[in-house]
């Protein structure tokens, strides 16, 4: 009989993967464009990338880790600057407060 081994996630599994979908995503919108800027996985792509955009930021974080990858992915996106210049206004601040709510878990 072999002993049960438990396999525990990452507090922050859900939000990786979201983050990890959207950068490749973002990946192949890049290549896609070097090659054809019409292509029409772009636009499929793309509308992707807005979903995976809302979801990553709606998502509660729970480490410094997903704290860090939440951060990267709302900076390159434009839905706040580096730092944390307001380029849409009442959006940056409500992303500002998720985001220091988000510190606050990973800080626990």
């Amino acid at each position: 009989m072999h002993p049960k081994t438990t396999t525990t996630e990452h507090p922050d599994h859900e939000l990786l993967a979201l983050i990890q979908r959207h950068d490749q995503a973002w990946a192949e919108i890049d290549r896609l464009a070097r090659e054809d800027e019409d292509h029409p996985r772009i636009r499929t792509l793309g509308t992707e990338c807005i979903d995976l955009e809302l979801r990553i930021i709606a998502t509660p974080v729970r480490t410094s880790v997903g704290l860090a990858g939440k951060r990267r992915v709302i900076v390159k996106t434009g839905f706040i600057g580096e730092g944390g210049n307001p380029p849409t206004g009442d959006v940056t601040d409500l992303v500002e407060t998720i985001l220091a709510l988000d510190a606050e878990r990973a800080a626990a």
